[in-house]
């Protein structure tokens, strides 16, 4: 839950160039309907009348550090992928662990683990949701490490040694309990712990309209513009329409093919007003 929050929420909350703030994130905008009813539509504010929001992100920033480790009773807790070090203090002994992980983009952590003590430590690492399989080697040696209440338990005299763990980053898609009503046969798009959505930028307006396939298969793409570094997804999807313009008909709308483009939802609305949607819709026939 906090590392969806983190990359999904709070990264949504500021632009990229780190100078406006969004209030509320949306799951699904529509600017034309937003403006109608008097909402905020979908464009972050670079001032606030109640700036309370900016400054509780600036806070969970600096305090980061307690969110990626915790020091356990038993050895120490890995519970988000962040690039970092930290020395631990753990009674008459200390411990130093390394973090350079891919996250949020790739699924690669290695951990440069170091002390000079000779008793052994207790180092937990937790599985994530997403991906409860990954490969997990240590010192370049493939090994399964007990599973223990969602994390990975390792426990050795530490001396300078190495940890590797691949998590799988390929597409998958997530559906909500069909009593939630408004998510009935739509399909959020994930990759790792990141959301996507799509945007009218790169896919023209009425994003309702729009149906993910069965299974659909992900190719991986990037930009050089505003998003550079982001990881796009694209995929084979369908745009539902009627033949005749009218606001009803007896007749089955029509599917015609077309190429998705989705992005990091955390990165939406950094090129200008547009349409977003995140619950897409999925062709279940």
């Amino acid at each position: 839950m906090i590392e969806r929050a983190l990359y999904n929420v709070v990264l949504a909350s500021t632009s990229v160039d780190g100078t406006a703030f969004f209030y509320d994130n949306y799951l699904e905008c529509v600017p034309e309907f937003l403006k109608y009813q008097h909402r905020r539509h979908g464009i972050r504010d670079k001032y606030h009348t109640c700036s309370c929001c900016p400054p509780n992100v600036l806070r969970i920033i600096a305090d980061i550090d307690r969110y990626i480790y915790r020091q356990a009773d038993d050895g120490i807790e890995v519970n988000q992928y962040i690039t970092g070090s930290k020395e631990f203090v753990l009674q008459d002994r200390t411990l130093s662990v390394e973090i350079d992980s891919e996250m949020p983009w790739g699924g690669k952590n290695r951990f440069a683990i170091s002390s000079t003590s000779a008793k052994p430590t207790k180092i937990f690492f937790r599985i994530p949701g997403w991906d409860t399989t990954p490969t997990v080697t240590l010192n370049g040696e493939s090994i399964e490490p007990t599973r223990q209440n969602g994390y990975f338990e390792i426990e050795r005299v530490w001396g300078s040694d190495q940890i590797d763990i691949q998590f799988n980053f390929s597409p998958y898609l997530v559906r909500a309990n069909p009593k939630i009503r408004y998510n009935a046969n739509r399909v959020a798009v994930f990759r790792g712990p990141l959301l996507y959505c799509l945007e009218s930028t790169d896919n023209s307006e009425h994003l309702n309209q729009y149906l993910l396939q069965q299974n659909p298969e992900f190719t991986e793409s990037h930009d050089d513009g505003i998003l550079a570094g982001a990881v796009y997804l694209k995929a084979k999807g369908l745009k539902s329409e009627f033949a005749e313009d009218a606001l009803y008909s007896a007749n089955k709308p029509k599917k015609s093919p077309v190429d998705l483009t989705l992005i990091p939802y955390f990165l939406w609305s950094n090129r200008g007003e547009c349409e977003m949607l995140s619950w897409i819709l999925e062709d279940v026939n």
